[in-house]
């Protein structure tokens, strides 16, 4: 039992290491970008002076930025070890803490939609907002999972340390993203409703949480800006917040919202997941006697699944002309409602049952608020999908010990180093060349302004997918303020193909 012990110590040793090596090798390749140049400047420190007022209120996120955007190697070092950190998290919540599980993880944050990717891992703006409030979720149900055990097991918060920690963890983690903001204190609420109804009581640590999300949620909100956003006139006129009026129904506007933006970034682009959710989904309810919904969800899964693969990206079928947004937002509706009927109907175990509907649940609370305020991207929808993957491993673990299927330990975890490691060779290689191709940029620029040039051509990046607004154009005079480029100097950028044939 002790070889094992050391044996398995061993292994998640070296797997730490893997991950975070990788993640501090890619921080390091990345340049900073867009808003990165403006946190890294002295305009940001002007926002500081006047602490933020007007702009926005995700005060740890700002000061986060405005760190890793000035110290190199503490960004690199905190990037790493916070995306490490997070992977760590998606399997420790539960009790799928296997080998594979944490391999699992981690393919599925390589393989996380790149438009996501750009704006959250690689994007140090994004990554310091998205990233610690999508930890801070994960942390709120480790804190309140106890809820979801049998009634008999009633949660027991006698040990002060965990007041300690919730109180100030609460309030900060209220300070990143506006709609995780009201997605802890909704949370907090309907915790306290849950716990109620189950065990006639409501518990001190409970209402604590949200008097704390509460005090951070005002923290937040009394920033000016949200009330200049609220009245339409925010000096940043691209942010609005849609309220109920006489002439706007609120129900169209949300679907309008969700029909045209949403839900690709919430659902249909999640191709590799939505496949693994589809596979899991369609084991459980063949290994299960019960007929409701069988056959529905079983052509559910398969289509919807295939749908984006094959008729879209291969095919490139076009299939609904002028309404094919409205189909697919649909679609996508009932491939979601399709979860969580596996999950109330064919799981068996009501503590699993529960935790999954829980982040199923969460997943709609945090985008509910998205459908009334713009502008949202990518990057609002980074812990959406780690809740999807939580819900994948959770499902795996159910097929595992509860449905007793052997999936082969050997094979699977073969095959997810093998795709481990083609993924992270295929960014490093697209990394490096953004690196050097960075470096070489700044260092023409150099050159050139010791030569009193007033004219400079340089290159756009190379694999831009990947690096969220990264040429100078874009955003150039935030970039000219960072690197103390005069302004009436010309950047003229040449396509990095074009670039290297020079």
């Amino acid at each position: 039992m002790m070889k094992n012990l050391i044996k398995q110590n061993k292994y998640s040793m070296a797997f730490i290491f893997v991950v975070f090596t990788y993640f501090a090798l890619i921080a390091y390749l990345t340049p900073l970008s867009g808003d990165d140049w403006t946190w890294g400047s002295s305009t940001a420190i002007s926002w500081l002076n006047n602490w933020f007022d007007g702009y926005n209120g995700r005060y740890a996120g700002n000061l986060f930025v405005m760190l890793l955007t000035r110290i190199g190697w503490l960004r690199v070092l905190l990037k790493a070890l916070l995306i490490t950190l997070l992977i760590l998290l998606m399997v420790k919540q539960g009790e799928n803490r296997t080998k594979n599980s944490y391999l699992l993880a981690f393919i599925l944050i390589l393989l996380i939609p790149v438009n996501i990717f750009q704006q959250t891992i690689s994007w140090t703006a994004g990554f310091a907002n998205y990233v610690p409030a999508t930890i801070a979720v994960i942390v709120f149900f480790i804190l309140i999972k106890d809820i979801f055990k049998e009634k008999n097991c009633i949660p027991n918060y006698r040990n002060w340390s965990i007041y300690l920690f919730a109180i100030p963890f609460l309030i900060i983690s209220q300070l990143f993203i506006e709609n995780i903001t009201l997605y802890f204190v909704a949370s907090s609420i309907l915790v306290m409703i849950y716990t109620f109804i189950k065990y006639k009581k409501i518990f001190m640590f409970h209402f604590i949480m949200l008097i704390s999300t509460i005090a951070g949620a005002l923290i937040m909100f009394s920033n000016s800006a949200y009330s200049s956003i609220a009245n339409g006139n925010d000096e940043y006129s691209a942010r609005t917040i849609t309220v109920a009026s006489e002439s706007t129904n609120m129900f169209k506007y949300a679907f309008d919202v969700y029909s045209e933006q949403m839900y690709r970034l919430l659902f249909m682009n999640n191709t590799f997941l939505n496949i693994l959710l589809s596979i899991v989904c369609l084991i459980i309810i063949n290994k299960s006697s019960k007929k409701t919904f069988k056959t529905s969800l079983l052509i559910l899964f398969v289509s919807y699944s295939l749908y984006k693969p094959i008729v879209i990206d291969m095919l490139q079928v076009n299939i609904f002309g002028n309404y094919t947004n409205e189909f697919e937002a649909i679609y996508s509706i009932l491939f979601f409602i399709g979860l969580v009927l596996t999950v109330f109907i064919y799981i068996d175990v009501p503590v699993l049952k529960n935790k999954i509907l829980w982040y199923l649940l969460s997943i709609l609370i945090l985008s509910g608020p998205l459908l009334y305020a713009q502008p949202f991207g990518p990057r609002n929808f980074f812990t959406q999908y780690i809740l999807f993957s939580i819900i994948v491993i959770e499902l795996i673990y159910y097929i595992r010990s509860y449905l007793k299927i052997k999936l082969e330990p050997q094979v699977i975890r073969k095959t997810l180093i093998v795709s481990s490691i083609i993924v992270m060779s295929v960014y490093i290689f697209a990394f490096v060349q953004i690196r050097v191709s960075a470096n070489e940029r700044l260092e023409i620029i150099k050159q050139n302004l010791e030569n009193n040039e007033t004219q400079i051509q340089i290159s756009k990046l190379p694999y831009s997918q990947f690096i969220w607004r990264g040429d100078p154009s874009q955003q150039q005079i935030r970039f000219k303020n960072l690197y103390k480029i005069p302004r009436d100097v010309e950047l003229i950028e040449i396509n990095y193909n074009d670039w290297i044939k020079k």
